[in-house]
């Protein structure tokens, strides 16, 4: 029986010289490029030079290295088809059971000249991989016999199911090839939309999970995805979370804790920018909207404050924390402030990890509330963990696109006669924080940092009566309260709403024609009024579909 054969021409050479040892004691014949040939010759394992074997140089100063019948018949010919076999017999080529090949990488290429004072366009267009994405689609394209290894962190595996099996199991050579197909998939489109400018564009993903079932339980295919390209590596990507108790989250779920993450980051950029200080933050999320924040020196602080924002809307949240939920803190969850036997039903609760006394406490009924585990939740301290990726929004016929939302407001800069006191900066923070990751328009109050919010209303005056209504139904103390709103006042009613409650602080942008009118009233009124233009500061969120 001729020996095996594996060809291996990689850019990124982690790994490859154990690889290459392994396959060379499973007796394996290697064959590879120049630059990889000579890492595997230096750890003193035998190869054959790719031009060894095509009797070709590698031409074009490496433009042309791989692209040869001997190679492409090699890999493409099939054992069960007696022509493909009859030819490489005339020819004199021989098989090729193994190809590992990754591609020189673009786009951190782009990413890089982007930010050079002189972008090298050359030098992006020399990473355009031609010969190893065309290994890779003809190695895939022939799984029934060839097996096909992109990703270094796959080494590992393959060694050990090769040195079990004598080879790769076909489900396994299936796996990698979908694996390769969608590299390329994601790597033509990164080129794509960098010489289109962006003008084209799109999302490759792997599916993590199944959800539960969609937005409604008669809706089904619902999943999680992770994406490739820009916000794959992203430690705090939902994809990275794991479920560790209760039943699978649904679609509404996982649109919760994408919104919880949203205002968890932000809670945590506004306040180091304006109050300069670290705190233990949990935040609770229902039908895509904030319901309650609390911010605290201590765990067991910040429940109960996002408790008593709204007893009642709290009711079957999703709940997501920066700190490790204990026994004593679930306690907290499902018993402070509720007067009911039994305990506070949540849909589900996330944080960075939960004792084990912990799960059997927040655990409901039926397993109705999901626990998720993200480690690096322990982390959203600061700004750097705000969310930059791009969002994508599908519409009949297409999808729309935008950058994220990761404006951070300076209060200080914008409260430029110095009007408010620390503790009102720190509420307008969280405010700001609230309400820039609420569905839109919204207005939010903040005393003492307890927040109440009236969101996703169609007209602003409504919204100021709205908030009144929620808020005096649990006792909000609105004459100690900074409101912040999303946008501006199209007339004075709305703000006048909110003087006539009390109200001492009011947050809002300019832009409408009635600027002068509103800052009249509140001057006249002795209201602060603290106000940045509606195109640096304006909040509207949520309107992804």
């Amino acid at each position: 029986m001729p020996k095996k054969r594996a060809l291996i021409s990689v850019y990124f050479k982690n790994g490859v010289a154990d690889l290459a040892r392994a396959l060379d004691e499973l007796g394996y014949e290697i064959i590879s490029t120049s630059r990889t040939a000579q890492v595997i010759r230096e750890a003193g394992i035998s190869v054959i030079e790719i031009s060894d074997l095509t009797e070709f140089p590698e031409l074009l100063g490496g433009r042309v290295k791989t692209l040869h019948p001997a190679v492409f018949a090699g890999i493409l010919a099939r054992l069960n088809n007696e022509a493909d076999m009859s030819e490489l017999e005339a020819y004199d080529i021989k098989l090729i059971d193994l190809v590992v090949c990754n591609l020189y990488p673009f786009a951190q290429t782009v990413a890089d000249e982007a930010d050079a004072d002189k972008p090298d366009t050359v030098k992006c267009i020399e990473m355009i991989d031609i010969g190893g994405i065309t290994l890779l689609r003809a190695a895939a394209k022939n799984y029934d016999r060839v097996g096909v290894v992109m990703d270094p962190s796959d080494y590992p595996m393959i060694i050990d199911e090769m040195r079990e099996h004598g080879g790769l199991l076909k489900p396994t050579r299936l796996h990698l090839a979908v694996k390769a197909f969608a590299a390329a998939a994601q790597y033509d489109l990164e080129i794509a939309s960098w010489m289109s400018d962006g003008d084209i564009d799109g999302m490759i993903g792997e599916k993590v999970r199944d959800s539960a079932y969609g937005e409604n339980p008669w809706i089904h295919d619902s999943a999680v995805f992770r994406r490739f390209g820009k916000g794959s590596d992203d430690v705090l990507g939902l994809p990275e979370f794991r479920i560790v108790g209760g039943r699978s989250p649904s679609h509404i779920n996982y649109t919760d804790m994408g919104r919880a993450l949203q205002t968890l980051t932000h809670m945590a950029a506004e306040h180091e920018l304006n109050c300069q200080h670290q705190m233990y933050i949990c935040v609770g999320i229902k039908h895509n909207s904030p319901c309650g924040v609390g911010l605290g020196n201590s765990p067991i602080e910040a429940i109960r404050k996002m408790i008593d924002c709204n007893p009642l809307s709290i009711f079957g949240a999703v709940v997501m924390t920066n700190f490790k939920i204990t026994d004593e803190l679930a306690h907290e969850l499902v018993r402070y402030n509720y007067e009911s036997k039994g305990k506070r039903p949540y849909g589900g609760i996330c944080a960075p990890g939960f004792d084990d006394a912990s799960k059997e406490t927040l655990s409901r009924l039926d397993n109705m509330c999901f626990l998720a585990v993200n480690p690096m939740l322990a982390t959203i301290v600061s700004p750097k963990t705000l969310d930059d990726s791009p969002i994508y929004s599908s519409v009949r016929g297409g999808f729309l696109r935008q950058g994220n939302f990761t404006n951070i407001i300076d209060i200080v800069t914008a409260d430029k006669d110095h009007k408010l006191n620390k503790a009102q900066t720190c509420d307008m923070a969280t405010g700001i924080a609230v309400c820039g990751t609420s569905t839109s328009n919204t207005l939010v109050a903040v005393a003492n940092g307890i927040m109440t919010s009236a969101v996703g209303q169609q007209d602003r005056v409504g919204c100021c009566e709205l908030l009144l209504q929620r808020g005096t139904k649990h006792n909000f103390p609105f004459g100690q309260a900074v409101v912040v709103s999303d946008s501006f006042f199209p007339f004075t009613d709305g703000p006048e709403v909110l003087i006539n409650a009390g109200v001492p602080v009011i947050f809002s942008t300019t832009g409408s024609v009635r600027d002068k009118e509103t800052r009249e009233l509140c001057e006249s009124r002795g209201t602060i009024l603290v106000q940045l233009p509606d195109k640096e500061a304006r909040m509207f969120y949520g309107h992804a579909a």
